[in-house]
C-alpha cells in the first residue's frame, strides 16, 4: 500500500504540475472549470490516498507493537527458559559432584580397609610363620624331651619292678621266717593241759 502510495503520490505530482503550467497559460472558462473540477478530483483522491496512508501507518504502528510484544515475550520466556535449564544443569552437576565425593570417600574408606586387611594378614601370615618355625622347634625339643621322659619312666619303671622283686622277696622270707617261728613257736609252746 505504501509503494502504491507513493506512485499515486508521483503521479499527483506530475499532474499537479502540468496544472500549474496549464494555470499559467489561461485560454478560457471551459479550461478553468475543467481545471477546477480536476483539482478537486485530486484533492478528494489525495485525501482518501492520505486517510488510506494513515489507516495503514495505524496498521502497521499495531503490527509492530504486536509484534515487539511478541519478541519481547519471546524473549522473556527464552530467558526463563534458559535459566530454568541453567538451574537444573547445576543442580544435576551439583548431585554428580556429591554422589562423586561420596563414592570417592567411600573408595578412600574400603583402600583403607584393605590397607588395614592387608596389613593384619601380613601380621597373621608372620605369626603363622613364628608359629609354625616355634611348632618345628618345638616339635624337635618335645619329641626329645618326651623321648628323655619316657627313657626316664622306663628306668623309674625298672626300679619299680625291681623293687617289688625286692619286695615279693622280702615278703616271701618274712612268710618263711613267719612259718618258721610258729613251728618253733608251736614246739617250745608249753601246753599246760597235756
Amino acid at each position: 500500500m505504501l509503494t502504491a502510495f507513493s506512485e499515486q503520490l508521483s503521479i499527483f505530482q506530475t499532474e499537479l504540475t502540468e496544472l500549474k503550467q496549464s494555470v499559467a497559460t489561461p485560454s478560457s472558462t471551459a479550461i478553468s472549470e475543467e481545471f477546477a473540477d480536476t483539482l478537486a478530483k485530486i484533492f478528494r483522491e489525495n485525501r482518501i490516498a492520505m486517510a488510506e496512508f494513515n489507516e495503514a501507518t495505524k496498521r502497521r504502528e499495531v503490527i509492530t507493537e504486536k509484534t515487539e510484544r511478541q519478541a519481547l515475550l519471546l524473549a522473556r520466556l527464552g530467558v526463563a527458559g534458559f535459566f530454568t535449564i541453567l538451574i537444573i544443569m547445576l543442580f544435576f552437576v551439583l548431585k554428580f559432584t556429591n554422589n562423586v565425593e561420596s563414592l570417592s570417600e567411600q573408595i578412600f574408606t574400603i583402600e583403607n580397609h584393605v590397607k588395614v586387611n592387608a596389613t593384619d594378614l601380613g601380621n597373621i601370615k608372620q605369626s603363622l610363620l613364628k608359629l609354625n618355625t616355634a611348632l618345628s622347634s618345638a616339635d624337635t625339643q618335645s619329641y626329645q624331651e618326651i623321648t628323655v621322659s619316657v627313657g626316664e619312666l622306663q628306668n623309674s619303671v625298672e626300679t619299680v619292678r625291681n623293687k617289688m622283686k625286692e619286695l615279693t622277696n622280702n615278703i616271701s622270707e618274712m612268710r618263711q621266717q613267719l612259718s618258721e617261728l610258729s613251728t618253733q613257736d608251736d614246739a617250745q609252746r608249753y601246753r599246760p593241759y597235756r
